[in-house]
């Protein structure tokens, strides 16, 4: 059966405001619906819950304001409606409208934000400057011949080219362990660091409900320190521009220390609209709370106070408890201000994208148990839910020990490999020929990387066509590169601010260039100067520093000759019959690549090499020899991205090596489709055998690396194997490239899922042949990469046309691992599907019976079925038996709700 349904996608960005904050992170996992209980320890704790509405009073509202202007922003607000068609609702019964006053000092109009399409100040500014409309007062001129629709379309625009091209002053700032955010710093300089300031910014906010009474609230930006004046101004500004209703009760909200000193002198100078300054705590009630984003994380309590501990203090691990709501959101595990946030809050926006847990409660910092705490920076359990519940729940310095351990990943290393006695190249047929279990893949893969040894199911599974004599170049080559070069790398990783500083590890990875675009501050270059002064040319760091970064040192490195020529003399009767014209694929499979509780998927670089650079006809192709092409996929090992993802990981960056994975280049002219799927073989329980995903494209727009440019989606198609082998095939995409047909038509669908469940078929076969029956998997995940060849691929020398078909060219498990589950749990006789999903490992002693209990994640696909009901391994105890339960193994969020469950009953 086929069905059709089409529907638009957009990639939604990511806005953070993270002018002055530096790279945060921490991630908290949802609290899970069920739990387990052990363990018992005393402990003072604190509950807060409120119950307030979660929804605004009903008003009327409107599509759009009358005065809407393509850029969504309005001159005026004429009535509460209005306000609400323009507002971003949230929790506490807020609803705001973000605003930007032009000219601050001379104008007098008002551009009141669309606040469902912009979240932060500056993408008005951006967005109108990029889609050709000049901004009163500022003094940058718009940019010709660009036009979007939404903020989505620029940042899909902004991602797919250079940093270094971008227009205006927009960088991107965050990334790395917090999501990245397209930012104006010219706008917030205009807005809070000129004087006199050239633009206004800030919010007004709906607070309140029909059964109380409705504030209307100007905020100003935290870090707004303007004077009294300027407090006069943004009134006398906006208020012409509202109704009445809204008008006559319009206040202004202190937000920080320094708005409370501007406040202060407003209101003991008797300065106009002194009678209009409030904080929240006069109408917020004591103890309400507000949850913006709900988690369950521990960290050490860390108060900010006026003179006491800064944001800029905060590390990951800490939950901070401040009284107004920042600008920006320093590292942290979970935030709690005393002040309401409100919906475009910018702590508001970064929080939720970090997925750490948020809320607010008036008079924190009024309870003296918690203050005293957080003085002591004690641990503690902060749970957030969505019925504007707040718990912050002390715990034992043990207790959080036990935490920490669980919560960092056990470190992963390579087994080494002894170079001198590997060969250059192996052929990955050969070596597929004698695989027999998945130990015999583990085996090769510190040898050949894990994109070559992924390819070996691919040449083990009958039936499946992939790129003609794949060649693996092993890591011997790159380990006697990487000699040559080994004192600067030596320097560099015991180098003490490298390990302490991000910004140090990308100046040394990337280069002095690179560096200036990632870190435009002026502080930023003054660090890199005296750094390179620190480490003159001539010394190992001075040397990495003259050549760009480590990875274009190790790159520009010669390579030893001999070795060269053996390459090559072995590539060339390899792919001698190729014509000339035909490029070879060298790609990145380092070993630390497809480990146990290790992807690594995207972080290194292919690239192609000619065996005669200077026959081809693009002057670009000449420097496209062996040795350039295998060294530049060499030194994507030590690209930034790279090195911080084994880093967080707590991958040995020595222990890892690059092999390279060759076989001949996919022209694109000759691409009819390229696409990816995922292939899984479900449990036994379900009413299937497998469920297939597949995204595919026309020719060689490229579905795993897209161009943002042209907005093009793929066809998407969803199928369903049943014990009998029939595919339901549903089509859920079309192409954008082809809205009217099928990218895959049914028979290469057909085609391609045969395939496929070969290769899944024979990998767990192979994971199965070294396990004992009850550890056994039922289910498997494989992720696919295809293409669709024309006629003539690969180019022969001999003007052979080969038939166009079907290639497969990757294959990598997406299965959770076993990484941290201790010997104990693993000798047991549990699934190691299952095992790889437990949430929680129990041994119950029930008299002289004892039996295993096992708890699943149902959210880590496919559900294996135990997220409920424990899967129960020995006999069941009889109703009413007393049992001693000892917790074999627990994931942190299980075992911060079983420390929960423990002390809410004691």
């Amino acid at each position: 059966m086929t069905t059709n349904r089409r529907s638009t996608q957009l990639l939604v960005a990511l806005a953070v405001f993270a002018a002055s904050c530096g790279s945060g992170s921490t991630a908290t996992t949802p609290v899970p619906a069920s739990s387990s209980t052990p363990s018992t320890t005393e402990v003072v704790s604190t509950t807060a819950t409120s119950n307030t509405p979660t929804t605004l009073a009903p008003v009327a509202t409107v599509d759009s304001p009358a005065s809407e202007t393509a850029f969504h922003t309005a001159p005026r607000l004429a009535s509460v409606a209005e306000f609400m068609s323009y507002a971003r609702t949230g929790v506490a019964n807020q609803a705001v409208v973000k605003f930007s006053i032009p000219d601050f000092t001379n104008g007098d109009s008002v551009e009141w934000m669309d606040s469902k399409f912009y979240e932060l100040h500056d993408e008005w500014y951006w967005f109108q400057l990029l889609n050709g409309q000049a901004i009163p007062s500022g003094p940058t001129p718009p940019v010709q011949g660009l036009s979007f629709d939404s903020v989505e379309e620029v940042y899909d625009w902004a991602e797919a080219i250079p940093p270094s091209q971008l227009p205006l002053d927009l960088d991107f700032v965050g990334g790395s362990t917090s999501p990245k955010r397209l930012y104006s710093r010219e706008f917030y300089d205009l807005a809070l660091h000129t004087e006199p300031r050239v633009f206004g910014a800030g919010s007004l906010i709906r607070y309140g409900s029909a059964d109380d009474e409705i504030r209307w609230l100007l905020e100003l930006e935290y870090t707004d320190d303007g004077p009294a004046e300027d407090v006069a101004t943004f009134f006398e500004r906006l208020l012409p521009t509202l109704p009445d209703e809204i008008g006559a009760k319009l206040e202004w909200v202190v937000r920080s220390p320094q708005q409370e000193a501007v406040a202060q002198r407003m209101i003991s100078d008797a300065l106009p609209f002194s009678d209009r300054v409030v904080r929240y705590e006069e109408f917020v009630p004591q103890g309400e709370v507000a949850v913006y984003t709900e988690g369950l994380t521990a960290g050490r309590l860390l108060l900010i106070e006026d003179g006491e501990a800064q944001l800029t203090d905060a590390v990951d691990t800490d939950i901070v408890l401040i009284e107004g709501v920042p600008d920006w959101l320093p590292p942290a595990s979970g935030l709690i201000t005393s002040s309401p946030q409100t919906p475009l809050a910018h702590v508001n926006l970064l929080a939720r994208n970090r997925g750490i847990p948020n809320a607010s409660q008036a008079g924190l910092l009024d309870d003296a148990e918690i203050r005293q705490a957080a003085r002591v920076r004690a641990p503690a359990i902060v749970r957030a839910s969505g019925n504007n519940s707040l718990e912050v729940i002390l715990i034992t310095e043990e207790e959080y020990r036990v935490w920490r351990s669980k919560a960092t990943k056990p470190s992963i290393s390579v087994p080494p490999v002894v170079s001198d006695e590997l060969p250059l190249v192996v052929s990955l047929e050969e070596i597929a020929s004698n695989i027999r279990s998945e130990a015999d893949v583990e085996a090769w893969r510190p040898v050949i990387g894990g994109k070559s040894a992924g390819f070996l199911a691919l040449l083990g599974a009958d039936g499946v066509t992939t790129p003609e004599t794949p060649l693996a170049i092993t890591v011997r080559p790159y380990l006697e590169h990487l000699d040559s070069v080994q004192e600067a790398l030596t320097a560099m990783l015991s180098n003490a601010d490298f390990a302490d500083s991000a910004r140090t590890r990308f100046l040394l990875l990337e280069g002095g260039e690179d560096f200036a675009e990632q870190y435009p501050e002026e502080d930023d270059a003054e660090f890199a100067v005296s750094f390179a002064e620190k480490h003159p040319p001539g010394t190992p760091l001075g040397d990495v520093l003259e050549a760009g970064g480590f990875a274009r040192y190790f790159r520009d490195a010669p390579l030893d000759p001999e070795t060269l020529s053996e390459l090559t003399t072995i590539l060339e009767d390899e792919f001698g019959s190729y014509a000339s014209t035909q490029g070879l694929r060298f790609r990145s499979s380092s070993s630390v690549e497809d480990i146990e509780g290790f992807s690594g998927a995207g972080l290194y670089d292919s690239n192609t090499g000619f065996l005669d650079p200077l026959a081809q006809l693009d002057e670009d192709d000449h420097k496209k020899s062996i040795e350039r092409t295998l060294k530049k996929t060499w030194a994507s090992y030590w690209n930034f991205e790279a090195f911080e993802e084994r880093r967080r990981e707590r991958v040995s960056h020595t222990s890892g090596a690059m092999g390279v994975l060759v076989h001949a280049r996919f022209d694109d002219a000759l691409e009819v489709n390229n696409g990816v799927a995922t292939f899984t073989l479900l449990p036994e329980s379900a009413d299937r055998t497998a469920l297939v995903d597949i995204n595919v494209q026309v020719g060689d727009e490229s579905v795993t690396n897209p161009d943002p440019l042209n907005g093009n989606l793929p066809e998407v198609i969803s199928v369903r194997m049943d014990a009998n082998g029939e595919l339901e095939i549903m089509r859920v995409e079309n192409s954008t490239l082809a809205p009217q047909s099928d990218v895959l038509t049914d028979g290469a669908v057909s085609e391609l899922v045969g395939q496929l469940e070969a290769v899944a078929t024979l990998w767990r076969n192979r994971v199965n042949r070294d396990l004992p029956p009850e550890q056994q998997i039922q289910t498997l995940t494989l992720d696919f990469e295809f293409k669709t060849m024309a006629n003539g691929w690969p180019a022969l020398a001999n003007g052979t046309m080969l038939e166009g078909r079907l290639v497969v060219k990757q294959a990598r498990s997406l299965d959770p691992g076993l990484r941290g589950i201790p010997d104990e749990a693993l000798r047991l006789g549990i699934r190691r599907d299952v095992l790889a999903r437990a949430t929680r490992v129990a041994q119950l002693a029930c008299g002289s019976e004892v039996h295993i209990e096992v708890l699943t994640d149902p959210l880590v696909l496919p559900d294996v079925g135990y997220g409920s009901e424990p899967l129960i391994l020995g006999p069941t105890p009889a109703l009413g038996s007393t049992c001693e339960t000892t917790v074999l193994y627990s994931t942190p969020t299980q075992y911060l709700l079983e420390l929960l469950n423990t002390k809410a009953e004691s």
